[in-house]
């Protein structure tokens, strides 16, 4: 729950000490409002400055109305520690309360009424206490929160680190490939560029063995490198396994589809299968190689 969402929902002020004047950017709240013909601007933290459209009286607390710039750029309303100090001095000789907030996220919240309906601070309450309770014990399904006899949950839970941390994907379908030995069918992909290379390294490539599924996987420069790589795979099988490759998998990628690539698979009696949008048949030196899909591991 962020500031700008509990703004949107009800008429709330954040309580800031920086600001020099209460600021809102609700037309309906102002009462006498003296738009400004001459340009005026608020500035704020990055240092630009806002556009001011206005000036007028609002109620924000108590009974007495206060001087309020209207400025519509703003996100949410903001109410001035100075100004309200000032304006209401004697209260703090009488010790009279002038209105009711709350605490949350860092900041302080004030509303426009004297008090905090009883609705909301119950939802708050409980809300805040459940997402409290969440984090504490390392971020546990809505499900297993619920067993908790002492927790309640009104409504599922909005956590942003969960959303990161938890994401998940559909299941892939069951394969259709059927190998009975290892090296029958590899399966293989190039991931990258990374953000930053580790000492020169953007990219890495996987060879994926459909019977074991046991993976290899290389570090490359650049995508030109899949060959060599490639050649390094296959020397390795043939000297450290005494076997041979018979299926090649792949996606319909260029450093997959080049010459060199191509003619080696050819001439070493792999086949090679790559991966399209839509089933047809294609032919490559002579070759024919089924299209499938998707890739299925």
């Amino acid at each position: 729950m962020t500031a700008l969402e509990l703004d949107n929902l009800h008429d709330l002020w954040i309580v800031d000490s920086g600001a020099t004047n209460h600021m809102s950017n609700k037309l309906i709240n102002f009462s006498n409002l003296e738009r400004f013909v001459s340009p005026a601007f608020v500035s704020v933290e990055n240092g630009k400055g806002s556009p001011v459209k206005g000036k007028g009286k609002i109620k924000i607390v108590s009974k007495i109305m206060s001087d309020v710039l209207y400025v519509p750029s703003f996100p949410f309303q903001l109410l001035s520690v100075s100004k309200i100090t000032s304006n209401f001095n004697y209260d703090r000789l009488t010790k009279k309360m002038i209105g009711e907030g709350f605490f949350l996220y860092g900041l302080y919240y004030v509303f426009q009424h004297n008090r905090v309906p009883k609705s909301f601070q119950t939802s708050f309450k409980t809300s805040y206490e459940s997402l409290l309770w969440h984090r504490c014990l390392g971020h546990p399904s809505n499900y297993v929160l619920s067993k908790i006899n002492s927790i309640s949950i009104s409504k599922p839970l909005e956590c942003k680190i969960c959303h990161f941390s938890k994401s998940s994907k559909l299941p892939f379908n069951n394969s259709t490939t059927h190998v009975s030995h290892v090296f029958e069918l590899i399966h293989s992909d190039v991931w990258g560029p990374f953000n930053t290379s580790l000492n020169g390294y953007k990219y890495f490539i996987t060879f994926i063995d459909d019977f074991s599924r046991v993976t290899w996987v290389y570090l490359l420069k650049a995508k030109s490198d899949v060959f060599s790589c490639f050649q390094d795979f296959h020397t390795l099988i043939k000297n450290q396994f005494s076997s041979h490759l018979k299926t090649f998998r792949s996606d319909n990628g260029s450093e997959y589809m080049s010459k060199d690539m191509t003619h080696y698979l050819y001439s070493n009696g792999i086949r090679l299968v790559i991966l399209v949008h839509h089933n047809k048949m294609e032919s490559l030196n002579g070759k024919i190689m089924i299209c499938l899909k998707k890739l299925v591991l």
